[in-house]
Formats: structure tokens, sequence, C-alpha cells
């Protein structure tokens, strides 16, 4: 039979029959999610409502970005219990009785001690673009181990690349 376009599949409805998709393929895109359902139950679906719908499928399974940042907070408070000398700085910024992420720092007790006990005095920092919900910077510092691998030392997010947030990150 051939496909009916319909207005019953409406971002409800996708978000409800994406679940099944998203649970197995969490990073399938829109595209190609709105050509398994077209398939399955043989309609024609808006890219837009499915792209809002997998969106709202993804808020259910997973929580909202803005939610997430709690987690941060959870993270920091684990990481200081099983790991108590690394370093985990989340900062924010207060504005309305609201708070608002800033920028995360995080270097671990382990990586610590592995750069004082065995990698050559040579400390590489960088940064590269995030994209996506949270646009930003990765900060990365690295360095070199005995046998020239590169070893992790500490990296962060921030907002932007600016000398505030640099010294931030190496202080």
């Amino acid at each position: 039979t051939a496909a009916v376009i319909t207005s019953m599949a409406d971002q409800a409805w996708v978000a409800e029959k994406a679940m099944g998709y998203l649970q197995t393929e969490p990073n399938i895109g829109a595209s190609e999610l709105r050509k398994k359902l077209q398939a399955e139950y043989k309609c024609t679906i808006g890219y837009h409502i499915v792209d809002k719908g997998k969106e709202r499928a993804k808020n259910s399974l997973y929580g909202t970005w803005g939610k997430s940042f709690q987690s941060l907070f959870n993270f920091k408070a684990e990481i200081d219990k099983r790991s108590p000398s690394s370093i985990v700085e989340v900062d924010v910024k207060r504005e309305g009785g609201e708070v608002h992420f800033r920028r995360f720092f995080m270097a671990l007790k382990p990586c610590i001690d592995g750069f004082l006990a065995g990698c050559r005095p040579y400390v590489s920092i960088d940064s590269t673009f995030l994209t996506g919900k949270w646009n930003g910077q990765l900060a990365a510092c690295t360095t070199l181990d005995g046998q020239n691998w590169m070893f992790p030392l500490a990296f962060g997010f921030f907002g932007t690349e600016t000398e505030g947030n640099w010294i931030w990150f190496m202080q």
C-alpha cells in the first residue's frame, strides 16, 4: 500500500514511536529516524515534526540539557568522595536567583601522580571548539610519558577562549 500523508503524526506521536529506536541507537539522526518511522508506519511525516519529536523522546529518556547541569555537581561530589585529592571545579554565575554554568575543570589524582612520577617535564595546552547544544571550548592539558605517548593531565570546558578563562584554567 502507498504511504498516507497524515496529520496524526505529531511530535508526541513521534516521541512515543521513537523511544525504541533511540534506546538502541541514541545518536540516530532525524532523517534516518524519519525514514524508519515512515517505512514502519506507512505514512509521510515532516522532517520538522520528526526532529522535535526525537528531541522530546531524548528528553524523556535521558533528561533535558538544563537538568543535566545538576549532574555536574553530583559528578564532582562522587569524584571528591572516591578520589579526594583530585581537583574538580564547577564555576557558576548567579543571576536573579538562578544559577548558570560558566566553566568546568578536572584533574584526577591518578593523572597528577602519573605526571609527577614518570612524565617528561613538558606540558601542552590546547583547546578545540565544541558544537551542538552547548557551544564553547574543550581545553586539555597533556604531557608526554616515558615512551613519548600523550598522557592526560587535566581538561575543562568554558564558553569562549578568553584570557580570563585561560587564567582560570591554568590556576
